[in-house]
């Protein structure tokens, strides 16, 4: 089973106190309650940066209470565990008294002094709490949007299945040149032109030198500009290039963005392809034909995939231009410093001096500030949409999903489930799980246009 999040797959920002109640302390305490949740003094401030700080109080004699309930249910009872239940009643009865509904997540304050509670004590602390603004639904049926339309034909199936046969021929290394069909171990890197945002840090893949016209292939993802820059390099080679991010790599909403792309050759190889005869003998086909007719669904399907997220994006983006929607200050800051230390971290991987590589994250601080509002907007119009729209997932949504993801990178769905579960990504899958969902409940009431892939950058490749 594939640990599926909650709702508020938007929830970027924990409490720095770790709320650890295992199930058997929140079945004898939170769900009968030990204390008045009343006697709880809360003083609410004034809301700023979006977030409202509450200061708490909890008497020492209902401190002693939960303390004389957990000791008889031989629960812990002391330090941390009881400074953990403590917080977190206070966190829900905030929520619960004053009807909050945060998007973000309650962030308890760090303490000046230990704010560790003892039989003479009343227990303090404090926290901030985000609520989510007020949300008037757009005229869905007003909005106008285009959709990309492809045809696949014979031409692209006959690429397709030259592609097939040069991964089905005999390999031989090459000192020579790259030409059409010759293949490379490709060392790769890909950072936000306009922020430095690593995108993709020392992915390594075979990529083959695309026949004229045509993509090269990254992993399955389409990288623009790759196909012209492998061309003609040769083993040991280095490269930078400008490009955009494939709708299928990393976060959704950076899908399409100005990137820089550099590129290592760690080897390459030079291909015989195979037969067109055997390539029907080894996908077991029971003729060319059938074969060809395979092919081509298998490029639609891909095409789909592409198409789905351009309409997200679509769908996001005019959403974004006319919702005003507050992000926490705190959000903002921890995701700015996320973003500064993947920046050097991918800068001095790809050898540069890490000095260099921290003034230049330093100084695209007001960009990463623009990028992380943009992103965080986003997630907090999904996050009030969703609650608006009602809509849930399921496992077997974020299951297809990802049989999606495995279809556009040619890979196997459990390869990739397994490099999403380990990589900590699932809660990304569910967000543009999420996403797709509100965008078809848009798409079905707006007024949507066909236009060629080709005039909105897709390739259907």
């Amino acid at each position: 089973m594939l640990p599926l999040t909650g709702p508020h797959f938007g929830v970027i920002n924990e409490p720095n106190i770790s709320i650890r109640s295992n199930d058997e302390l929140e079945l004898s305490v939170l769900n009968s309650p030990a204390i008045d949740p009343g006697t709880i003094v809360i003083n609410a401030g004034e809301p700023e940066s979006a977030d409202t700080r509450y200061d708490f109080m909890v008497p020492v004699a209902s401190v002693n209470q939960i303390r004389q309930r957990l000791e008889e249910g031989d629960q812990p009872h002391e330090g941390s565990a009881l400074l953990s239940l403590l917080a977190q009643i206070c966190l829900d009865e905030a929520i619960g008294r004053f009807e909050l509904d945060p998007i973000w997540g309650p962030f308890l304050l760090p303490q000046k002094e230990s704010p560790q509670p003892t039989p003479e004590d009343d227990f303090r602390c404090s926290a901030l709490i985000d609520t989510s603004p007020e949300m008037t639904l757009p005229e869905f049926s007003d909005m106008t949007l285009c959709r990309p339309i492809l045809t696949i034909d014979d031409e692209m199936v006959e690429a397709e299945l030259e592609e097939q046969r040069f991964q089905l021929g005999s390999v031989a290394p090459s000192d020579e040149p790259m030409v059409r069909g010759d293949q490379a171990v490709v060392l790769l890197n890909l950072l936000l032109s306009e922020t430095g945002e690593s995108v993709a840090t020392e992915i390594e893949s075979v990529v083959r030198v695309p026949r004229q016209g045509q993509p090269a292939l990254f992993e399955g993802l389409v990288i623009d500009g790759l196909a012209g820059a492998i061309e003609g390099m040769c083993a040991g080679d280095s490269v930078v290039f400008d490009s955009i991010v494939p709708a299928a790599l990393g976060k959704a909403d950076n899908a399409g963005s100005a990137a820089k792309c550099s590129i290592k050759i760690r080897s390459v190889d030079r291909i015989t392809p195979a037969t067109l005869d055997g390539l029907v003998a080894r996908y077991e086909s029971p003729s060319e034909a059938t074969l060809r007719q395979q092919v081509k669904l298998s490029l639609e399907h891909r095409f789909s995939i592409e198409q789905q997220q351009y309409l997200t994006n679509a769908v996001f983006e005019s959403l974004l231009e006319g919702f005003e929607c507050p992000v926490p200050r705190r959000v903002i800051t921890k995701r700015i410093a996320e973003m500064k230390e993947q920046s050097i971290k991918a800068a001095t991987a790809s050898g540069e001096d890490e000095t260099a590589a921290t003034k230049a994250a330093e100084s695209s601080t007001r960009r990463f500030a623009i990028e992380v509002t943009r992103q965080a907007r986003r997630t907090a119009i999904g996050m009030m949409l969703q609650r608006e729209l009602k809509i849930a997932i399921s496992e077997h949504d974020v299951e297809a999903r990802i049989r999606s993801m495995a279809a556009l990178r040619g890979m196997r769905p459990e390869e990739v489930r397994k490099e999403i579960v380990d990589a900590g990504q699932i809660d990304m899958v569910a967000k543009q799980v999420f996403e797709s969902k509100i965008a078809a409940h848009v798409l079905a009431k707006a007024t949507v246009s066909d236009v060629p892939a080709a005039e909105v950058g897709l390739r259907g490749a």
